[in-house]
């Protein structure tokens, strides 16, 4: 009976401790097991399209915070404002700024900041060409037949351009999405554009007879093609790698630097 008692006292004893600690601390008293932590992750796509045609620095960039679009970030470009759903009047839920003239920006490294009140900051470094022009070498006339050759181009060369693209339109199509366009290389000063590609229709079989319009553009980093291709007089050829890759953030961005255009007639003979 003795060694019953105490077992008893002690079990009562034991139940009166855990009442009294679960009473004291709570049911939640580990909130490392019950609180879900939100991470926040972004996403970025951009471009900066410094056009010497339209004489204008056109800058587009839409921004996400877990797949959902961002609508009241504050985005930066150097000390200039990117303001969302701006006057550019091309893009719908996109930051964007639009600045005159073309030789604003000149060639060199400019910031592109993201503040996102009290969740996330963060800064990257952009590259922005220098203006530059190019000239149809070859035919010296601007007049191309059906029985020429290739189309030889020559550049000036733009400051610290990542690499080039040739691009070509018939004259009233251009900055609609039509036209042309391949990569030149990363560090060269001329190229030539394949006629079958570049003036022929119907797989190639029939030449699109009229005036076209040459540009060459210089690019850095990875600029969106969804906005490049609107902004730019004819679509760039591909999209190109991811350029920000952080723990938090991805995306595309870069700028391209277009050239003021060289025009050149083609015929069927």
């Amino acid at each position: 009976m003795v060694i019953k008692q105490k077992i008893s006292r002690q079990l009562i004893l034991l139940a009166f401790v855990a009442v009294t600690v679960i009473g004291v601390f709570g049911c939640d008293s580990y909130p490392s097991k019950n609180e879900i932590t939100t991470i926040n992750e972004y996403g970025l796509e951009g471009v900066l399209v410094k056009d010497a045609n339209l004489s204008n620095i056109r800058t587009a960039v839409k921004l996400t915070r877990n797949d959902s679009i961002l609508t009241t970030a504050t985005l930066l470009f150097g000390s200039d404002s990117l303001l969302f759903n701006h006057t550019l009047g091309l893009f719908d839920s996109v930051y964007s700024h639009q600045v005159s003239p073309d030789t604003v920006y000149p060639a060199g490294n400019f910031s592109l900041s993201i503040i996102d009140d009290g969740k996330f900051t963060d800064t990257f470094s952009v590259a922005v060409g220098g203006s530059f022009d190019v000239t149809i070498s070859d035919p010296p006339n601007h007049q191309w037949r059906a029985t020429d050759g290739s189309v030889s181009l020559d550049w000036s060369g733009s400051a610290m351009a990542d690499g080039y693209i040739m691009a070509v339109v018939k004259s009233d199509l251009a900055y609609t999405g039509a036209g042309y366009s391949v990569y030149a290389g990363e560090h060269v000063t001329a190229g030539s554009l394949r006629p079958d590609t570049a003036f022929y229709v119907n797989a190639g079989t029939v030449v699109d007879t009229g005036m076209y319009y040459i540009y060459v553009f210089a690019y850095n980093g990875s600029p969106d093609k969804q906005f490049a291709d609107i902004l730019l007089p004819v679509p760039i050829p591909d999209q190109r790698p991811q350029s920000i890759d952080e723990k938090k953030i991805k995306g595309h961005f870069g700028s391209v630097v277009v050239t003021a255009f060289d025009s050149l007639h083609v015929t069927s003979q």
